[in-house]
């Protein structure tokens, strides 16, 4: 599948008709699973936002509009036609508010024992999967990282991620779902690690490394 794609891109890199690439590209999706057509999806909805040209490093929120959401939205959200890939113009404004937290409230709000979670800054991303299996132990993963192709000739880089890019599809479509069983007896109050951080006598940069990674 990989060569195939590469195929694909290669040829497309020289050509000026990008509706019959993504085509080409679609017809891939055929003989695919359901996480590696997520990642194909992925791909084709950068199509758009990409060029020739070598540019400088996009503002962030033109980052984040034309690469990252529709990256995103394509790799999570194209199984999922009546699930938004929301884009929220709030901003963390408090240092505990950090990807552990977001990924340990949801999966206290909805129920869930798998969530996952990124962080852009400039081109690359990180994905994140935090677990609750034991009671009151939330484990917070890196599971890739990766840069978003900001032209059309690091296409090719992605695709040599493709393997990755498909294991995380995997992990959010099978994993990521509402528990069959009750867990509410597994959570803990997510403000009582603050206060467990706030108890250590630890030097700023130990605390600040726990705010980030203790749930």
């Amino acid at each position: 599948m990989v060569k195939r794609l590469t195929n694909e891109l290669s040829a497309a890199k020289s050509s000026s008709i990008w509706l019959d690439d993504v085509i080409q590209l679609l017809q891939l999706c055929d003989d695919l699973k359901d996480e590696e057509r997520h990642v194909l999806q992925a791909i084709v909805e950068l199509i758009s936002s990409l060029y020739d040209c070598n540019m400088k490093t996009p503002s962030e929120s033109h980052l984040a509009s034309s690469y990252v959401h529709p990256f995103i939205h394509g790799l999570f959200s194209s199984k999922h036609p009546s699930k938004i890939a929301h884009c929220s113009n709030l901003m963390v404004d408090e240092q505990t508010s950090t990807n552990t937290r977001l990924c340990k409230d949801a999966i206290d709000n909805f129920n869930l024992s798998t969530t996952i979670g990124f962080q852009v800054v400039g081109k690359t991303i990180a994905f994140f999967a935090m677990n609750l299996q034991y009671k009151h132990l939330y484990t917070f993963t890196e599971i890739v990282s990766l840069e978003i192709s900001l032209k059309k000739s690091d296409l090719l880089n992605l695709v040599g991620r493709f393997d990755d890019l498909a294991t995380l599809s995997y992990i959010h479509d099978n994993l990521c779902t509402p528990s069959t069983r009750d867990i509410s007896h597994l959570r803990i109050e997510t403000s009582q690690y603050v206060m467990i951080v706030t108890q250590i006598p630890l030097p700023d940069y130990l605390l600040n490394h726990l705010t980030t990674s203790l749930v």
